[in-house]
């Protein structure tokens, strides 16, 4: 939302608390009613004046279009009136407030998702979050009417063809179609709107061959399709998606339309009811339990290690799991004193460069038990243990990097670090990183770490496996040895209940 007169973006969360803005308290129209502070006698008064945070301005490309949606509802007489002697007289019979809904409908007529869509409501319903672009597309169609609504249907037809997960006569219009059946639109409106788009239908190929290649997505099929393929009941794979295990898409414009099913989730749902039905098969020769086989059987199919298309596909998965578990043994062996196989894996889960640290990676993230690791060990050429050492050294890389310092969203602060966005995400949920944060709070929030053996314990127990300097000495001045120890003595390994049983002592 905006100020239609200065075109100021409005704000409806405080920019401190970030709680929506109400009417709990009152401490008058530029203050947030949720925070507050005590005066000298005790009473509360406003803390934060909105007025001390300066808005960014729309600047429409039309700004006499935007003047002219807004001036339908100005309560000054003399900008409304000069805006409206711009208006063509077949609409200005209409009326200001009609006018209005109107435009407010088509404006989220143009960008609405069709799921979201209700016939019934006002204005006032959904006159939040229109964007100020539609109000321009809108604004220009009526001051150029009736001619205006044929450029309004062209430019959306053009933007809507690109828009995923729409089909049928939304793929080539959008939502702007629901226009014919809305309360809101005046009926001359919706002639007109109804002339323009079947103009617009016959304009080009012949309607039905254009309805087919927008039908056209890769990877996705018909229900009936899929059924056929993998030799199952139609019934089965419909009650499948209606019960959201697989990505379904219902065709729009239809009565009765026909389902699209995304084949990748498909095939997901099929390997894993596979898995099921062979886990003693797989897990016999691996040495493990059914329910790690498993787990590991997930992600060699999520990393694409293997395809549904492979010959033979659960002797293949039986061939890539051991060759994990060869890697994990690997891992093991220069330890004393033996690790039990599922520690090993577990201990590897921060390879880094290829395929297999997601695999490794998603052990501890899904549960599975953790072992925490002090010090730099090399397993393999291609495995290796995740270090704060290693976390460090792309901090110092990351100094080096042109531009801005703060991180806008987890994801691309943790491609920038090399590692995991849970990794980051889980210093936010433990309050060592705030939600805005810079590469000095990362710092801060290494060295926390680094000093916290429950902290430690926590980041572990959603993933994120670090390698303090200190930890050695409170171990052992707790009386706990470690489970194994590396032959050149730099690198321990502790037992996981050791460590949840001290912590639960302590509290």
């Amino acid at each position: 939302m905006f100020d239609p007169h200065t075109l100021d973006l409005l704000m409806s969360h405080c920019p401190v608390c970030e709680k929506e803005f109400g009417y709990s308290q009152t401490f008058g129209v530029h203050y947030c009613d949720k925070c507050f502070r005590l005066d000298e006698y005790g009473h509360r008064q406003g803390a934060v004046d909105l007025r001390d945070f300066v808005q960014p301005a729309v600047e429409p490309d039309d700004p006499e279009a935007v003047d002219f949606i807004t001036s339908l509802i100005d309560p000054y007489s003399t900008r409304r009136d000069q805006l409206w002697r711009l208006l063509p007289a077949d609409l200005s019979e209409l009326g200001r407030g009609s006018l209005f809904d109107a435009a407010i409908e088509l404006s989220k007529l143009i960008d609405r998702d069709i799921r979201t869509f209700r016939p019934t409501g006002t204005a006032a319903d959904t006159a939040k979050g229109i964007h100020p672009k539609s109000l321009e597309l809108v604004g220009r169609a009526m001051l150029d009417w009736p001619h205006g609504l044929d450029v309004l249907v062209g430019t959306v037809q053009e933007f809507a063809s690109k828009r995923p997960g729409f089909f049928g006569i939304v793929k080539e219009f959008g939502t702007l179609s629901n226009v014919l059946w809305s309360r809101t639109i005046p009926p001359m409106i919706q002639d007109r709107m109804r002339a323009c788009l079947t103009s617009a239908s016959f304009g080009q190929n012949a309607k039905s061959v254009r309805r087919v290649e927008n039908r056209v997505q890769v990877g996705v099929e018909t229900s009936t399709a899929i059924a056929r393929k993998y030799g199952l009941c139609q019934r089965t794979v419909s009650a499948m998606a209606r019960a959201g295990k697989l990505n379904a898409i219902s065709l729009s414009g239809f009565r009765a339309a026909p389902l699209l099913i995304e084949e990748k989730s498909f095939q997901q749902v099929v390997f894993e009811r596979r898995l099921r039905s062979n886990a003693t098969q797989i897990a016999k020769p691996l040495g493990i339990p059914k329910a790690s086989a498993l787990r590991l059987a997930k992600f060699v199919f999520s990393s694409n290690l293997l395809s549904p298309d492979t010959p033979d596909l659960i002797q293949s998965c039986v061939s890539v799991l051991e060759s994990i578990v060869q890697a994990a043994a690997e891992f093991a062996t220069p330890f004393s004193g033996g690790i039990p196989l599922k520690d090993a894996l577990i201990a590897v889960c921060y390879p880094t460069g290829d395929p297999w640290c997601s695999l490794f990676q998603g052990f501890a993230l899904n549960k599975l038990p953790v072992v925490l690791v002090e010090g730099e060990t090399s397993c393999t050429s291609r495995i290796r243990v995740r270090s704060l050492r290693d976390l460090t050294d792309s901090l110092s890389a990351l100094q080096q990097k042109d531009g801005e310092d703060e991180f806008s969203n987890i994801v691309q602060a943790a491609i920038v670090l090399n590692t995991h966005y849970n990794n980051v995400l889980g210093l936010q949920r433990l309050g060592i990183l705030p939600k805005q944060f810079r590469e000095s709070d990362i710092y801060a929030a290494c060295r926390m770490v680094a000093f916290s053996p429950e902290v430690i314990w926590r980041l572990s127990r959603i993933g994120i496996h670090v390698v303090p300097t200190t930890l050695t000495p409170f171990m052992a001045g707790q009386g706990i040895e470690p489970l194994a120890v590396s032959p050149l003595g730099n690198t321990k390994i502790w037992r996981r209940s050791d460590i949840e049983r001290l912590l639960d002592a302590a509290q």
